[in-house]
């Protein structure tokens, strides 16, 4: 992962953290970035309670080490105890296969939009929404 490829889009992230709001979470091996994430809730009283996850990425040399699957039980973790949320949501690109690393990690689909992305003149993917609950005292299945 070069710096100049990620810092517009994690300096904007930065510029906008909030304790509570939007955090961001970043992995690192022997002093070097190996991946990082964000999570955000909404502001709204109805529905705070809930949280997304995105701009999942590893650097391709950290791939297969196991840094997106700690990446993605600390997500859960401090979605649940330090914000205290209900549930994640997190879209994914169809035609990757990464909706089975998600799904190994408890996630569901719970949506698809077909052919909702543009990759190429003839490369149409589905746009993939999972879902993961954070209690036990929440519903078992998405809504």
């Amino acid at each position: 992962m070069r710096a100049a490829d990620v810092e517009p889009t994690l300096d904007a992230l930065v510029a906008g953290l909030s304790p509570q709001h939007v955090g961001l979470l970043t992995a690192h091996v022997d002093g070097e970035l190996a991946g990082w994430l964000a999570l955000t809730r909404p502001r709204s009283r109805i529905a705070g309670h809930w949280g997304s996850v995105t701009r999942v990425q590893t650097a391709p040399a950290f791939r297969g080490t196991g840094v997106g699957t700690l990446l993605m039980t600390e997500v859960a973790r401090c979605a649940a105890d330090d914000w205290g949320l209900d549930h994640l949501v997190l879209t994914v690109r169809g035609g990757t296969g990464t909706e089975r690393f998600y799904e190994r990690l408890g996630w569901r689909e719970h949506g698809r939009h077909p052919r909702a992305l543009r990759l190429g003149p003839d490369d149409l993917r589905d746009e993939i929404q999972l879902w993961l609950p954070l209690s036990g005292d929440g519903p078992s299945s998405p809504p």
